[in-house]
């Protein structure tokens, strides 16, 4: 990236033409059906792509323009009905991970990763899909270097400690064991499947996560350790959203919010990492709008 940036990349790469990027995903989103609940989706995809576009600066990720990120992922979530669950995930992820960066080579943080998995934990109580993101913790751990057996331990507490005390505390003020029965029979539902059925708005993004995760791959592992860490961190959240959508049932609209997110972090990570990144944030965009209006029936 030139240090002197030029008019164009100014314009398309500055925050005025974010936003208006950012105003037409949020307009696609508003077509898609849901009553209520897609305002509440629409409120949670825009906080968390103005966390995430903030947090690129603030935690030093890579250098360059961060405000495409923004655009690209509302854009993306856009492009296709999204669920709460799915929102909530990411949003999570995206706050457990800002978390675990300040835990880069620090693995007596143990109340940190007990209080990540007893929240991890308190979640898939509810919702089985959830222990898949304990496992993707676990990997995050291990990339800023924190993983120690304490640390493994205090994790292994955080998540079965939600499975003691909200059922039985259900039993207790209930004074019945129709609470531990809902929980038996949640877990004996099917929650895997194989080949799983995807939508293609999770092959768009998977395929467009995994293209500008890939030509950044090289730049990224160039970075000084701490950077280095953090964006390898990104690259397992990358995976993790591409792989676990092909196992779970329902899981391609679950994680479908976190895949958006790495994808257009990696868009945004390649788009300032080159000297025309604008001619590519344009070509981008027009390829995810034209994929928008085939969603919508527009074209």
């Amino acid at each position: 990236m030139l240090n002197r940036a030029s008019r164009p990349e100014r314009l398309f790469l500055g925050p005025t033409f974010s936003a208006l990027l950012s105003a037409v995903g949020v307009a696609a989103m508003a077509f898609w059906g849901g009553g209520a609940e897609k305002w509440l989706v629409m409120l949670i995809s825009v906080i968390i792509g103005v966390i995430a576009t903030v947090q690129i600066r603030a935690r030093n990720l890579f250098k360059g323009p961060n405000y495409p990120m923004l655009a690209t992922f509302m854009l993306l979530q856009g492009a296709a009905s999204q669920s709460i669950s799915g929102c909530l995930l990411a949003g999570y992820a995206l706050i457990t991970t800002i978390s675990l960066f300040f835990c880069f080579m620090q693995p007596k943080l143990t109340r940190t990763f007990f209080l990540i998995f007893l929240l991890t934990g308190t979640a898939a109580v509810f919702n089985p899909q959830w222990l898949m993101w304990g496992g993707v913790t676990v990997a995050l751990l291990i990339t800023v270097r924190a993983f120690s057996m304490r640390g493994l331990v205090a994790s292994l507490l955080g998540i079965i400690t939600p499975y003691i005390i909200i059922p039985f505390g259900a039993v207790a003020l209930t004074r019945s064991l129709e609470p531990l029965e809902h929980l038996l029979v949640r877990y004996q539902q099917p929650q895997f499947e194989f080949p799983a059925q995807i939508t293609s708005a999770y092959l768009f993004s998977a395929a467009l996560c995994a293209l500008f995760a890939l030509a950044s791959f090289l730049t990224a592992y160039g970075y000084p350790a701490k950077a280095r860490s953090r964006n390898m961190s990104i690259y397992v959240l990358s995976g993790s959203a591409i792989v676990c959508p092909l196992f779970c049932i329902g899981g391609s609209a679950f994680w479908l919010p976190l895949l958006n997110l790495c994808a257009a972090y990696h868009c945004a990570h390649f788009i300032a990492t080159r000297r025309s990144g604008w001619l590519i944030a344009i070509a981008a965009w027009m390829f995810i709008l034209a994929f928008i209006g085939k969603q919508l029936c527009i074209f």
